[in-house]
Formats: C-alpha cells, sequence, structure tokens
C-alpha cells in the first residue's frame, strides 16, 4: 500500500492504538491515528500510514461529529456506563417523567453548553501531566487525579447539537431517562465530560451509554453503518496526494532557486494580499514540495 491515509470502523472495546497496531502490522509500515477514541465508543478513526504520518501534526485538530447516548441520573468514576457506580441519584428518575415541559428542560440545560469554554477532562483519560496519564494516577488516588484534571482543563468549542430525542427505559426500577443527540465540537472535546456537564446543569448526574465518531474534518461516515458492511474495518484509503489535496486548500509557488532555502527550513515570506495565515502546500514548477505554515508580511 502506498502511504496515505486509511479510514478504519472502530469495534466497542477496542483501544485506538490496537486499531493502530493492527494496521501498521497488516502493512509493515508505521502508524498513527489522529483522534483517539475511547474503547467502549465505534466508529471513524483516521490512521495515517507510513511518511504520511508527518502530517499528523497538521490533521489532529479537525472538528468532530459525534452520536451520543447517555442515561441520567448516575455517576460513575469514568463517567461512562463501563464504570464504578459511584452514585444514583433515585429521586431524580422517579420524579421526572418525558413530557414537553421536561424536553424543554434538557434543551435549556443543552444551550449552555453551546460555545467556547474551558473543559475539564475526566480522570480516566490520557491527558498527561508531568509525564503521567490521569488515567494511571486515578487507579492509584482518584482524589489526586481529579485535582490534577483541573488543571488540564483545555478551552474546546461546541458547535452543535441537534437530532434531540429522549426515551423512558424501563428495564430498571426507577426507570432510567436515556437522552440521545448528535454534537458537532472542535478537537479534544471529551464527550463524557460533556454528558456530566449537562446533567449537572439539570441537577443531577449523567453518564455516557454509547458513543459512535461520525465525522473527524472533512471524512464522513453515515449514521446506520457497522463494522459488518466493510472488509478488515476499512471504510475508505486515501493516498497521501488526496489527503494533502483534501485538506489543505492554500498554495504558493517558489522558483526554482528557492527550493534549497525552503527544504533547510528558511523562512518563505508572502506578502501579497490575497494570501491567509494558514498551511499552505509549497510548489515548484507544479511538483509538491512540501508544507509550511505562513503569514502574511
Amino acid at each position: 500500500m502506498e502511504d496515505g491515509l486509511i479510514l478504519v470502523y472502530k469495534e466497542k472495546g477496542k483501544t485506538s492504538r490496537k486499531v493502530v497496531e493492527e494496521i501498521s502490522k497488516k502493512y509493515n509500515k508505521k502508524a498513527g491515528h489522529i483522534g483517539t477514541l475511547d474503547p467502549m465508543a465505534t466508529g471513524m478513526l483516521p490512521v495515517l500510514i507510513g511518511n504520511s504520518t508527518k502530517l499528523s501534526k497538521y490533521l489532529i485538530e479537525h472538528d468532530k461529529i459525534y452520536l451520543v447516548e447517555m442515561k441520567f441520573g448516575y455517576l460513575t468514576d469514568t463517567l461512562d456506563i463501563e464504570g464504578e457506580i459511584l452514585e444514583e441519584d433515585i429521586q431524580f428518575r422517579e420524579e421526572n417523567i418525558v413530557d414537553n415541559e421536561f424536553f424543554d428542560r434538557i434543551i435549556a440545560s443543552m444551550k449552555k453548553e453551546l460555545g467556547t469554554k474551558k473543559q475539564i477532562p475526566p480522570i480516566y483519560s490520557a491527558k498527561k501531566l508531568n509525564g503521567k496519564k490521569l488515567y494511571e494516577i486515578a487507579r492509584k488516588d482518584k482524589e489526586k487525579a481529579t485535582e490534577m484534571a483541573k488543571e488540564k482543563s483545555k478551552e474546546i468549542t461546541i458547535y452543535n447539537m441537534y437530532d434531540i430525542s429522549l426515551k423512558e427505559l424501563w428495564e430498571n426500577t426507577p426507570k432510567d431517562i436515556s437522552l440521545t443527540f448528535k454534537v458537532e465540537c472542535s478537537s479534544g472535546t471529551y464527550i463524557r465530560s460533556l454528558i456530566r456537564d449537562i446533567a449537572k446543569n439539570m441537577e443531577t448526574y449523567g453518564v455516557m451509554t454509547d458513543l459512535k465518531r461520525l465525522s473527524v474534518g472533512k471524512y464522513n461516515m453515515e449514521e446506520n453503518i457497522s463494522e459488518n458492511d466493510f472488509k478488515d474495518n476499512i471504510l475508505k484509503i486515501y493516498t497521501e496526494e488526496e489527503v494533502i489535496e483534501d485538506n489543505f486548500r492554500n498554495s504558493v509557488y517558489l522558483k526554482e532557486h528557492r527550493k534549497k532555502a525552503f527544504l533547510t527550513g528558511l523562512k518563505t515570506s508572502i506578502s501579497r494580499e490575497e494570501y491567509d495565515d494558514g498551511i499552505y502546500k509549497v510548489y515548484i514548477e507544479n511538483n509538491l514540495i512540501g508544507l509550511r505554515r505562513s503569514k502574511k508580511r
């Protein structure tokens, strides 16, 4: 296989790292993903192959779209249904019914999370502090991990939440209240934290029960696709040239005598008004020779 990008459908229960290891072994090339998924999550995992892994730093900040399911009234250590239950808000589940008034309250609580804000990551996450991952610390000391998570809060943006639906589930007594929605968000957003905060706005707890990633940047998949719909869970393969053309619209053309200077890392100034700040494809005589982050003078 050529260097490029593979869109993989990640199965539930498998880590993103495991998917990357399998792709690397299958094609006998180095590989790396651009945007990890929780083990319990499914959906699109873009994996760069070979020399294309160098593009990771340019692609890692893509916006994403998720299909989210959550339940109200539960608090777990991992903020998802697979974690240890720490608290249950039985009163919330007993007193609330899914009607128009309750739906309006849900919408109001979700609206509070729209826009840009600092988000505290879950203590069971891969965020690092002093070289250690939070989940490694949380396994030994949850209180310490909670304080460290606050230090690792990051500015994220929730652009939109839509296709919102509510259900009453009667498998348990009292009943469960389930919320399903799609969310468009910036890179680095923890959906488990978003669920925690939506529930907090309702003065209760909330846990993630299912998560499916539908989109990463320009790459999209259908909501009803499963791992059974594609051979080896591979949704699509893009060559390195296609990845570059698809993700970097701006171009700058250099004279031949500037090639050596560019390849040795010297600055390339852009002075024309039509150029914006950002990542540029750099060409010499219509041949792509690299990428460069540029600013207007």
